[in-house]
């Protein structure tokens, strides 16, 4: 079975929609338009459902669930360690407290604020708190 999925464009950090393929060392995103653009190997996921029906609809793709949580930009290291405590997508995040944070190794203040950043991007709720500019130790 082919399935679409998503991952960021290795160019300019787009999300891309389409098939996956890996070549050699290399990951592509082949759109349904022939086009091939290559993505970030650590941030190839399958669509869920909704999301696929989401953007087939026409609407606004940051709005839908179903982002994986590379797009936060943290590193390979630390999009792990959200995986293996279960947070695969953005919006798995959004019933995350502190303690589920600080059990996430390499997961300091200022990283913690850019969840906090690109959930809110997202439209998605945070419900940990973060330090403010002057914190940043």
């Amino acid at each position: 079975m082919i399935i679409k999925h998503c991952a960021i464009s290795k160019a300019d950090g787009v999300l891309i929609v389409g098939y996956a393929v890996r070549q050699e060392e290399n990951f592509f995103i082949y759109q349904e338009n022939g086009g091939r653009i290559q993505v970030i190997g650590g941030s190839v996921f399958p669509l869920v459902d909704k999301y696929e029906r989401a953007g087939e609809a026409g609407s606004d793709l940051d709005e839908v669930s179903g982002i994986p949580v590379s797009n936060l930009g943290l590193g390979e290291y630390i999009t792990n360690n959200f995986m293996a405590k279960g947070a695969i997508y953005l919006e798995d995040l959004q019933t995350w407290t502190d303690k589920d944070y600080n059990e996430i190794r390499g997961l300091g203040k200022v990283r913690k604020r850019r969840v906090k950043e690109v959930l809110e991007q997202h439209h998605l709720a945070f419900n940990g708190t973060c330090a403010t500019e002057g914190e940043r130790k």
